[in-house]
This record gives structure tokens, C-alpha cells and sequence, in this order.
């Protein structure tokens, strides 16, 4: 799910009604600013900031729960 323009705020969390609400508050406070983009797994977080990173898109802030199902910590 993406938005807006400009950097991307990039939101993830297994929790279908938790990234609901931080999307819509991100949306809210920031869309027109910057791309609100929300995912509901680790895993598709890290390919969807993999896409941008190709793309040379810029992400500006991830703010991320505690890890999901199969996701490690990596420094």
C-alpha cells in the first residue's frame, strides 16, 4: 500500500488493525509530503525496501514493532 510523494515512510506490522491505524495517522499527518507505504510482514517489507533501494527512492523512516514470525535481528 503506497501514497503521497517524495520519500517513503515505511510502516511494518503483523497486526492487520495496529497498521491500519499507524497508515492512517501517517496519512493523515504526512501524505502529500511523503509516500506512506505499509506492510504486514517482515518479509515483505524488506523486498519492498529492496525495490526502493533499486530504484534509488528514498526512505525517510521505518518504524517497525517487534520482529515477526521468521525474522532475525541483523546489525
Amino acid at each position: 500500500m503506497k501514497s503521497g510523494s517524495g520519500p517513503a515512510l515505511v510502516a511494518v506490522d503483523e497486526d492487520p488493525v495496529v497498521l491500519e491505524e499507524v497508515e492512517r495517522e501517517l496519512r493523515d499527518r504526512y501524505d502529500g509530503h511523503y509516500r506512506v507505504m505499509c506492510w504486514p510482514s517482515g518479509e515483505e517489507a524488506l523486498k519492498g525496501l529492496e525495490e526502493l533501494v533499486d530504484s534509488c527512492d528514498e526512505v525517510a523512516l521505518v518504524p517497525a514493532g517487534h520482529l515477526g514470525s521468521g525474522m532475525t535481528a541483523r546489525a
